[in-house]
């Protein structure tokens, strides 16, 4: 009896692919693949859509390009005049109520100096301060309550060598300790706010592992004080802290793959880099490539026309589009503005790109 919708796919897995058919069969499956049926820059960007519709019918008529979109491409000296630029490009072009705009970090590692360069916009005949919404998790390997937790785990492990569980719930009573001195200290500021939600997630992790110890099933097993100590200090590095927003505010703060089936009338890009985006990553899998290749499941060829999707879609019912990206040199690596924005800079028919040194 449900009819269920299919928006914003676009690679599939075999095994998506075939649940998609079987629903289909069914007559109870829609498809609303988001793609551009005449778009020439780059011939792998929606090439995984169309061959998904010879057997899965779109459910909406497929977007023509239309017009040349003008593309401003800004070259910057280093990561963080970028984030610098972010606060001042905001402040420029967000004047009025419900023009929807966007800040896209393509390196989610940029996330820290791009809000540190948030400024506070105030709307003509207004005193309040425009909310943003801010789509990524905050690094809790960032905050300073990281650096104070570990420092205190090794202290505690040293101390109590012999009991991990007394180690680690010497850590917690600390970061109780931190939590105290924060309340003290309130403040209506969102450092505040973002310390204390490092504080929780922290002691929620401690909590974790001592509860894991005190299983019957582990607590047979010998456990390495420095393997254990290593695992959580892991474990911590990899949390996030979530920013609790507003997502249908009009400015917007977000990664890539958060762009997926929006639009936005002014977009930013930062950080359009070789090697950040497409990502150059490898295969984190034990299947050899070729093996992965003969039996269509993801390799490092098709997460790169993923990337293609994901930017370009981005770009076509957008209005105003600036990319920035950092042509800074070090001894190991240099970097270098991305193909997609070569491909862009070749294809005049479909493309009007000014270019500007920052």
């Amino acid at each position: 009896s449900r009819t269920y919708c299919f928006i914003g796919f676009n690679y599939l897995l075999p095994v998506e692919r075939q649940l998609m058919l079987n629903l289909q069969s069914e007559g109870r499956a829609l498809f609303y693949w988001d793609y551009v049926e005449d778009f020439r820059t780059n011939s792998k960007a929606f090439a995984f859509i169309r061959q998904n519709i010879s057997k899965l019918p779109n459910a909406l008529p497929a977007a023509k390009w239309g017009e040349r979109r003008k593309v401003r491409t800004v070259s910057a000296t280093s990561v963080h005049s970028e984030a610098e630029y972010a606060g001042q490009w905001l402040k420029q072009t967000y004047r009025r109520k419900g023009e929807s705009t966007a800040v896209v970090i393509c390196d989610e590692a940029q996330l820290e100096p791009v809000i540190y360069s948030l400024p506070v916009i105030r709307l003509e005949g207004s005193d309040a301060a425009e909310d943003v919404n801010i789509t990524q998790g905050y690094p809790l390997r960032n905050t300073s309550v990281f650096a104070e937790v570990t420092k205190q785990l090794s202290k505690a492990f040293l101390k109590h060598a012999d009991n991990p569980a007394e180690a680690l719930k010497n850590t917690v009573a600390f970061v109780d300790k931190l939590s105290d001195q924060s309340i003290a200290a309130r403040s209506n500021s969102w450092q505040w706010n973002l310390q204390r939600e490092a504080l929780y997630q922290t002691r929620r992790t401690l909590v974790q592992f001592i509860a894991i110890l005190n299983d019957d099933i582990v607590s047979g097993l010998t456990t390495h004080p420095d393997l254990l100590q290593r695992l959580i200090r892991r474990h911590l590095e990899q949390q996030s802290l979530p920013f609790h927003g507003e997502p249908v505010t009009d400015l917007q703060i977000m990664g890539v793959l958060e762009t997926r089936t929006l639009d936005f009338r002014h977009l930013l890009l930062l950080n359009v880099e070789e090697g950040v985006i497409p990502a150059s990553q490898p295969d984190k899998s034990l299947l050899p490539y070729y093996l992965r290749k003969a039996y269509g499941l993801q390799t490092h060829d098709e997460r790169a026309s993923v990337y293609a999707y994901n930017f370009f879609r981005l770009l076509h019912r957008a209005e105003d589009v600036t990319i920035l990206f950092s042509q800074s040199q070090t001894a190991m690596t240099k970097k270098t503005m991305s193909r997609f924005v070569m491909q862009m800079l070749v294809c005049p028919e479909e493309f009007e790109v000014e270019k500007f040194i920052l």
